[in-house]
């Protein structure tokens, strides 16, 4: 424990031991209250407006008020409704038009007659031998006789669209107030009679940014959670275009394959000026230009969707453009070129979709989405009703929002499904917000190795008008389930269509050890996380450890452990192993995982020190042997110097003590805070780099030294072990992540490298992906690039002062390797450095436990490699996981 540490806790020694100065202060026990005389909550006021303004309008909302100067206001549901249908039929020409709900569909069904401005005795002639259409105006003979069928508050309606009963025969009125008016709705209706005979029409979402794949502050959402919000509002497609996003696909799309649910998930991203998509793989987000995103989309077939209003040198080039909203309608018939939108971020408002206008029996996929799209039969829908498309389909689209049954069918908007997870327990909420019974059976997609214990998967169900339901299914696991996110659907059918949900069980592995550890030999301290997926306790795996080289079992042992159900246990088990390379296997119910062992000898001595290197009262941890001498800062647990001191020279960036230029301004709390060293991305920048980290020493000196750190960050656990060895280059940094925030999903570990005195075109990266591959600096940009490694390692080589940094990870564990060239132009950072960084995905439930090895030395790289080899510390990426 640190000095700080200790002095802390002396202090509360101290102050726990003063005096008692009365009987009555014995009994005292100090502990902390909430303030009660106030309650802290917003007061609601409710606003209502009748009457004129520009015209008739008709609106609510509710203003709330707290805290004596927060306000904000937030409009009724109604209100904006209301205010969508005077907007649409200002839009179209035709003022109060209202339109019964069902006219169309109906029409659609009974193709009745046309009648124009009839008598009386044509429109009774024409009921006795089927349903009849008339078209007639106010002044019409006939209408004052149809009108007054109406309640009083309908007419008013200036222009209108209803149907009456006349036995069992069906008389639709279109009845404009104006010759004008009349033939302008008439032909606004069969337009949209004629769009419904023609077509399907399918809702999608267009560009959305998952953030899945993503380090940097941002909203994250499980794509399959994003699935099952898109499903609830009635889509039946996605695009997605965020950073790394098209990583997903084949995984997304594989798993909805299995579960044979019906949902097209497509691929994209994002890239200069604007968006790409119909491609398996994409250019470099981080690194790429306009133009070499239209060289790249031609070379591999793919779509470049410009941002409004594009760059004019490459308008011939452009596939279409992105809409942002319905103002961008003028520009789209100016340009004549298909459009799409891009929702990027699901945040607090709704995302735009896009309706696409397939033609009958034409089936949903994504190359008729794509033909769709380049046909412009499509349209953006945009916050509160805002339509943009083509004129020939816009004023049709703008007649079936009006009339709200056809579109509110397609769509279900009166019927809602949900799922979600609770451990093993799959929760079904299904409601029925229509007037009428609604009966159907309820229908459960499982992936391999999940099971309904009830041996149901298919389940009858009849909900009343406004009803509400619960049900519940009890899952089990395979093996097989194990170490995934399972996607889990739910499709509710019937005589009234179909609705869907979806929602996901991630299952942690068994067991998870550290992937990869290098110790010395003698008694090895290993940690292993059990997770009990079963209702069986005690909890039994087996523990295994081989000698990779010979084959033989070194050791065996059975593992008992008091494990309830759906919970996880650390247990930690000392292994004597002498040097050599060994692979650790914990088996539990067949469900296997495996860790790496690397043991070797170190001879000398290494030491630890306390030194309070920036006289701000909290101590550094100084890691030394004969070649390195390391720096562990304790804000942010980073390792801010990595020196080699036969060259006395800190192979990392360093900035600390000193600050950036957003130091201590509140825009610099929000943002990237460059001390430098070795750190972590997990959802930086925020409050976790800052932290203090607690600390012990748990080996002072002798072959080696050891620190252990650990922080708890809003709940999330985050664990470090540094060790350095005598007499060797190589310097380990273990970590353990427990009960991350879900919020968090991949973390990079992110050292931030200067090889030499500066960083410059004599640097040369060197990495192994399917050919050693040569990268340096390009000192007049920022860029990155991901590194598809077949081994875990990558190395920077400063040409000029001739000295090499290694840097090693488990390559199976990470999704890849990121590499950033920062430079001056980046604010906040405005510096230049490397960084090299493996990203993984973090594991709920269980334990993410990884390793980062730094290795500096004089001379070319080729034996920086070599040294790590010979530590057994080089891993290959498996062909398959």
């Amino acid at each position: 424990m640190g000095k700080w540490t200790a002095g802390l806790l002396c202090f509360f020694c101290m102050t726990s031991s003063l005096p008692i100065k009365s009987d009555q202060q014995k009994g005292l026990v100090m502990e902390w209250k909430p303030h009660a005389d106030v309650a802290y909550t917003a007061k609601t006021l409710k606003y209502d407006f009748k009457g004129y303004t520009s015209r008739w309008e008709e609106f609510s909302w509710k203003w709330f008020c707290s805290r004596g100067v927060f306000q904000t206001a937030q409009p009724d549901i109604q209100s904006l409704l209301l205010r969508m249908e005077k907007d649409i039929a200002n839009q179209l020409l035709l003022e109060e038009l209202w339109i019964q709900p069902g006219f169309l569909s109906l029409i659609e069904k009974k193709n009745p007659v046309v009648l124009r401005s009839p008598s009386r005795s044509d429109v009774q002639q024409a009921l006795l031998q089927r349903d009849v259409f008339v078209v007639i105006s106010h002044r019409d003979p006939v209408a004052g006789e149809l009108l007054e069928k109406l309640p009083e508050e309908l007419t008013f309606r200036r222009n209108k669209a209803f149907v009456l009963h006349w036995g069992n025969r069906l008389l639709f009125v279109s009845a404009g107030y104006t010759p004008v008016e009349t033939e302008r709705l008439y032909g606004y209706l069969q337009a949209a009679v004629d769009m419904i005979r023609r077509y399907t029409i399918y809702k999608g979402w267009m560009g959305v940014h998952t953030n899945d794949y993503l380090i940097t502050p941002a909203v994250r959402t499980n794509p399959y959670e994003l699935i099952n919000k898109a499903l609830q509002v009635g889509c039946s497609w996605m695009a997605v275009s965020g950073y790394n996003d098209f990583m997903l696909s084949n995984g997304v799309n594989q798993a909805l394959a299995e579960l044979r649910f019906p949902f097209i998930f497509m691929p994209g991203q994002y890239g200069s000026g604007g968006v790409m998509y119909g491609m398996e793989h994409y250019p470099e987000v981080q690194d790429n230009t306009v133009a070499s995103c239209l060289d790249w989309c031609k070379k591999n077939q793919g779509y470049y969707f410009s941002t409004l209003p594009g760059d004019e040198a490459f308008a011939d080039e452009y596939h279409g453009y992105v809409v942002k909203s319905a103002a961008d309608q003028e520009a789209v018939e100016k340009l004549a070129k298909p459009f799409i939108t891009n929702a990027e971020t699901i945040e607090r408002s709704t995302p735009p979709a896009l309706l696409l206008f397939l033609e009958k029996n034409e089936p949903l996929a994504p190359a008729s989405i794509m033909r769709a799209i380049l046909a412009r039969r499509n349209a953006a829908v945009f916050e509160n009703g805002a339509v943009l498309a083509l004129k020939e389909l816009l004023n049709p689209l703008r007649i079936l929002i009006l009339e709200q049954e056809h579109l509110s069918r397609t769509f279900m908007d009166f019927v809602s499904l949900d799922a979600q997870m609770e451990q093993n327990r799959l929760l079904v909420t299904l409601h029925n917000s229509s007037e009428s019974t609604l009966q159907g059976r309820i229908r459960l997609h499982l992936p391999p190795g999940v099971t309904v214990v009830e041996h149901a998967d298919e389940t009858a169900v009849s909900l009343n008008a406004q009803e509400s339901r619960l049900l519940t299914f009890t899952l089990n696991s395979s093996a097989v389930a194990c170490g995934k996110d399972n996607p889990v659907a739910v499709r509710c059918f019937g005589d009234f269509g179909a609705v869907a949900a979806m929602t996901h069980w991630d299952l942690p592995h068994r067991a998870e050890l550290h992937p990869l550890i290098l110790d010395l030999p003698g008694p090895v301290d290993y940690p292993i996380t059990l997770w009990n997926s079963s209702a069986v306790n005690p909890f039994t795996s087996e523990l295994t450890v081989t000698e990779v080289k010979t084959g033989k079992r070194v050791h065996a042992e059975t593992l008992v452990e008091n494990l309830a159900p759906w919970q996880k246990k650390i247990i930690k088990r000392k292994i004597a192993l002498p040097q050599g390379d060994y692979e650790a296997v914990v088996a539990a119910s067949g469900d296997t995982v495996r860790g790496h062992i690397a043991v070797r000898r170190f001879k000398g001595k290494a030491t630890v020190r306390e030194e309070d290197l920036n006289q701000d009262g909290v101590p550094e941890i100084v890691l030394e042997n004969q070649k390195v001498k390391a720096t562990i800062l304790l804000t942010g647990g980073r390792i801010i110097e990595y020196i080699i001191k036969s060259r006395n020279e800190n192979l990392l960036f360093k900035l600390w003590p000193q600050t950036p230029p957003w130091h201590d301004e509140p825009r610099g709390a929000l943002a990237f805070y460059p001390y430098g060293g070795l750190e972590e991305f997990i959802g930086y920048p925020y409050i976790a780099g800052k932290i203090i980290y607690e600390y012990k020493v748990v080996q002072a000196s002798g072959n080696f030294v050891r620190v252990e750190l650990w922080a708890n960050i809003h709940g999330s656990k985050i664990a470090k072990t540094v060790t350095l060895p005598a007499e060797s280059q190589v310097l380990e940094v273990r970590y353990s992540l427990n009960e991350m925030d879900p919020s968090l999903h991949v973390i990079g570990i992110n050292p931030l490298i200067e090889i030499g005195p500066s960083t410059g075109p004599e640097d040369d990266y060197i990495f192994p992906e399917k050919t050693l591959v040569h990268r340096s600096p390009v000192l007049d940009r920022y860029y990155g690039a991901a590194c598809f490694l077949e081994e875990g390692w990558a190395v920077g080589y400063d040409t000029r002062m001739d000295v090499s940094l290694l840097i090693g990870y488990p390559v199976n564990d990470a999704i890849y390797l990121h590499m950033w060239n920062n430079h001056p132009d980046n604010t906040p950072t405005p510096y230049y450095y490397t960084e090299l960084q493996p990203w993984l995905a973090i594991k709920p439930l269980t334990t993410t436990y990884f390793s980062y090895y730094l290795l500096g030395c004089d001379g070319p790289w080729p034996a920086a490699l070599e040294a790590f080899k010979k530590l057994g510390l080089v891993t290959k990426k498996r062909t398959s996981q």
